[in-house]
């Protein structure tokens, strides 16, 4: 089995919520942390037209799924602009819904997301804690994520598979936090709990970690109107 060192970084700016949200955060804080200083990433596909290398792991029973990738825009436009969930759509193609439930404090929120399956698959939902930390003495690099976790106000609807989630980017900016130019790292772990086929399994595990090309796209365009 594959270890990584300690990469718990000092004095975060974060949120402090309530349990059992701060703990399933805490929990995959500290994975995207040890993912990223992990050996044997394996290249799966470098996408030319969205600028992404993509790659993947098997660590601790999970499969993860790498996307490394460079957007011409400031740490804080990115971290900005990827909580805004009602444009996800935008840059999520396998994204059929999503529901902000709760705002949880300045940074953290309960999310509901439905992604539709081609018939006969069965649809996937999955309820997810998400947040951001802003980390190093100068606040130069930025983690969010999202995690699955169990909560009373989404509950488990029967015409649908619940799924199981990690997912996070850790951002860094090429020169400080409000200069443009990011080396952006995106992680994706989905446990589907259910029968799907080989090959729309294959075609999300590679689409996900598009995302990260997909967004710097969208943003891109919002520029061009201005």
């Amino acid at each position: 089995m594959q270890t990584a060192p300690s990469t718990k970084p000092d004095s975060p700016k974060q949120d402090v919520v309530d349990e059992p949200y701060q703990s399933v955060l805490n929990h995959t804080f500290d994975l995207l942390a040890q993912l990223e200083t992990l050996d044997g990433w394996q290249l799966v596909k470098e996408d030319a037209e969205f600028g992404v290398k993509i790659s993947r792991l098997a660590y601790e029973g999970k499969d993860y799924m790498r996307g490394d990738a460079f957007l011409d825009c400031s740490l804080m436009e990115f971290a900005d602009f990827i909580q805004q969930w009602h444009r996800r759509k935008e840059w999520d193609n396998l994204l059929d819904q999503q529901t902000m439930v709760k705002q949880l404090s300045e940074y953290t929120y309960l999310l509901h997301l439905i992604f539709a399956a081609p018939w006969p698959v069965t649809s996937r939902d999955v309820a997810v804690v998400a947040s951001r930390r802003e980390l190093g003495d100068d606040r130069d690099t930025v983690i969010l994520c999202g995690a699955s976790i169990d909560d009373p106000l989404i509950p488990v609807d029967s015409a649908k598979v619940r799924a199981e989630t990690q997912t996070g980017y850790i951002v860094r900016p090429k020169t400080d936090r409000n200069s443009p130019g990011l080396s952006i790292t995106c992680f994706v772990y989905v446990d589907y709990k259910g029968w799907l086929p080989t090959w729309l399994a294959n075609q999300v595990g590679v689409e996900a970690p598009l995302v990260v090309g997909r967004i710097g796209k969208v943003m891109q365009a919002d520029k061009n109107k201005k």
